[in-house]
């Protein structure tokens, strides 16, 4: 089941139970809840927002918990991201290009001819991810909106699970 349907049964079904019978099993929920809600009306998504996202493709569930810092750092580990993004800033806003590069990567995309010859950039990460249908079309340095960033993810889920071979 994709994580954003898992979100929409928790908010529906499963939140007002888990609040009757464990007291304090809304008060996660629902930040992760309230953050997706928020991300859909946000007009630029910032580091922050894409960190936490690509997080989620690769590990499969939310981490509210964890900082701006501890997102980098376990994306700089798992080779996400390059050392050299330790500079970027949790407000700054994010372009298209990045958000392709960290998805090519963490979705393992070998890419076309360009990606093996000339290797994997942001630029050419982002016409992999336009062509395979998983960011909209823009231009590289190019902000992307929150609602933008989710459909992103939703378009990656079900790459992964195409790739992975479940189709449900």
């Amino acid at each position: 089941m994709k994580f954003l349907l898992k979100i929409l049964i928790a908010l529906m079904i499963l939140l007002p139970i888990a609040a009757f019978v464990h007291g304090q099993g809304e008060a996660k929920a629902q930040s992760t809840n309230e953050y997706f809600r928020n991300l859909t009306n946000k007009g630029n998504a910032t580091y922050y927002d894409a960190f936490r996202i690509i997080i989620i493709l690769k590990d499969g569930k939310d981490s509210p918990d964890i900082t701006f810092d501890g997102l980098k750092n376990k994306l700089i580990e798992s080779k996400i991201i390059p050392s050299g993004w330790s500079k970027v800033q949790e407000k700054n806003f994010i372009n298209r290009a990045d958000v392709a590069y960290m998805l090519v990567k963490t979705l393992s995309i070998k890419g076309g001819v360009t990606l093996r010859v000339f290797g994997l950039t942001p630029r050419y990460a982002l016409r992999e991810c336009i062509m395979r249908n998983l960011i909209p079309n823009g231009y590289p340095n190019q902000l992307i909106s929150g609602g933008e960033l989710i459909s992103v993810l939703m378009h990656a889920e079900k790459y992964q699970d195409k790739e992975n071979g479940r189709n449900d």
